[in-house]
């Protein structure tokens, strides 16, 4: 956090990513980008969740899934990626496994995967889609285990939300040590085993990709096509974490 805390404050106002929407192509500014990483993490404060619940986030790559992964560490709430072709039981068998209370997705096409088995998820509280959905849509996807929420109203909640001391406080509690994110293998033998990796490894690992590489980047600015699954430690360090240093 505290590396992209300083990306943030030196390039304010340059272009952290730039995405197609609406055969249109748009762009973050880091200050952008800052302030909707903020805005979710007060959204996953204000609706209750406690620190050290996980945060699953399902879809293709987009700045949505940039902003859940480092939201969800500023809440002190633990990221993880799950593979888009997952089927129904190992979506739900990780949601449960990792006490998922918050779950991110990319369309109807995926929630379908969870749709029959929402009762079992006790943690979960939120279900935010980064989608256009219709309220026909909504309308049938109302049931008594969790609320349903656009991506747009999820963000407006957390930036009118009154917690800034309590994320203050998320922040401050966090240790070098602690986990901060959780990838799940394939699951090709058995049921997928979490891999916890912790907030030093990940800083210790972009810091010396930076250090042993920086030579062959040099000073220009350099742009780099997300394409691996952001589900993938691969894709999580080269596309989102490496992002923040090599600017």
């Amino acid at each position: 956090m505290e590396l992209f805390e300083e990306s943030v404050k030196e390039f304010p106002k340059e272009e952290a990513f730039y995405f197609e929407k609406e055969a249109q192509w748009q762009s973050w500014t880091w200050n952008h980008y800052h302030k909707e990483v903020l805005n979710f993490s007060k959204a996953l404060i204000n609706i209750g969740i406690e620190p050290y619940k996980c945060v699953n986030i399902l879809g293709f790559n987009s700045p949505e899934w940039y902003t859940a992964f480092i939201g969800g560490m500023y809440a002190c709430v633990i990221p993880s990626g799950i593979y888009l072709t997952n089927n129904s039981e190992t979506c739900v068998y990780i949601a449960e496994h990792s006490e998922c209370a918050c779950l991110v997705l990319d369309s109807l096409s995926q929630y379908k995967k969870y749709e029959q088995h929402l009762q079992k998820l006790k943690n979960l509280k939120a279900i935010v889609f980064y989608c256009d959905l219709s309220d026909n849509d909504l309308k049938t996807m109302v049931n008594p285990y969790c609320t349903i929420y656009l991506w747009k109203d999820f963000i407006e909640m957390g930036r009118k939300a009154n917690v800034d001391l309590e994320l203050n406080q998320r922040i401050r509690m966090q240790n070098p040590g602690n986990c901060c994110n959780i990838v799940y293998t394939s699951g090709t033998t058995g049921q997928p085993k979490a891999v916890l990796l912790s907030h030093d490894n990940l800083t210790w690992t972009i810091n010396t990709l930076y250090l042993n590489y920086r030579e062959f980047v040099g000073n220009t600015r350099h742009k780099i096509v997300s394409y691996l699954p952001l589900s993938h430690i691969a894709g999580q360090v080269f596309d989102i974490l490496c992002k923040i240093i090599f600017i």
